[in-house]
């Protein structure tokens, strides 16, 4: 987590989340995982928290 801009009593965050990558898992034939890039803004559009995560998911497979 990286923390860009400081934060002010009153002010409005906003969260965008991007799926920036996924692939198969080479260990769990039947999940996946995501890889995430999320950024909060203030109200004026300004970032201030940037970080990215990976995550396991169960695959759906087509019937």
């Amino acid at each position: 987590v990286k923390f860009t801009n400081p934060v002010f009593p009153g002010d409005t965050i906003y969260v965008e989340t991007e799926v920036i990558n996924k692939r198969e898992s080479k260990s769990r034939p039947n999940d996946g995982l995501l890889f995430f890039e999320h950024r909060a803004k203030n109200q004026h559009g300004t970032v201030v928290m940037e970080c990215r995560r990976t995550s396991l998911m169960k695959k759906k497979f087509a019937e």
